[in-house]
């Protein structure tokens, strides 16, 4: 065996006796710091990602839920005028949709807080017998080009003489 054999069998003999060798397996458990940061950055991805989702999912369930009280509200002030023989009025204040016969509250509704609209405030709608909206009133509301939105999204909003609504748009 020659001189450099030697030398590095010795080496090599040195190296496996020290107590931190690197034989190629683990011998400790546990994790290293850069699997550590590897699996948090990942964690991080996977939370943001959820979290876009579903503020993105809660934003657009508060826009159905907006069309859906507003179409509601007047398909019923159309109903009340029709069942009731009297006029009904529909009115905003602030957040709130109130049917009204005279002074008499019929239902109460409010809009989240996460939702716009440009609907004037105070009479909105004006219902007649049999249930049909006034000329006036919707020619009115309707010449304001009613909208409802939320987080840069716009759904106009149709609305017909006998209280259909329909909401268009969405971008």
């Amino acid at each position: 065996m020659s001189n450099v054999s030697r030398g590095l069998r010795r080496t090599r003999a040195q190296i496996s006796a020290l107590p931190h060798a690197h034989t190629g397996l683990r011998t400790e458990a546990g994790l290293t710091l850069l699997e550590i940061l590897i699996a948090l950055a990942v964690l991080g991805i996977i939370l943001g990602i959820g979290i876009f989702n579903a503020r993105q999912t809660l934003t657009g369930s508060q826009e159905r839920a907006a069309i859906q009280t507003v179409r509601q509200s007047i398909w019923q002030g159309a109903t009340a005028a029709s069942a009731r023989g009297r006029p009904i009025t529909l009115t905003r204040n602030g957040r709130i949709l109130r049917l009204m016969d005279g002074e008499t509250v019929i239902r109460t509704d409010e809009l989240p807080p996460s939702v716009g609209t440009n609907f004037p405030e105070g009479m909105l709608l004006e219902f007649s017998p049999p249930g049909k909206i006034t000329p006036e009133s919707l020619g009115a509301f309707m010449e304001r080009d009613p909208w409802i939105g939320a987080d840069g999204r716009t759904h106009h909003i149709e609305v017909s003489v006998i209280g259909e609504v329909r909401a268009l748009g969405g971008g």
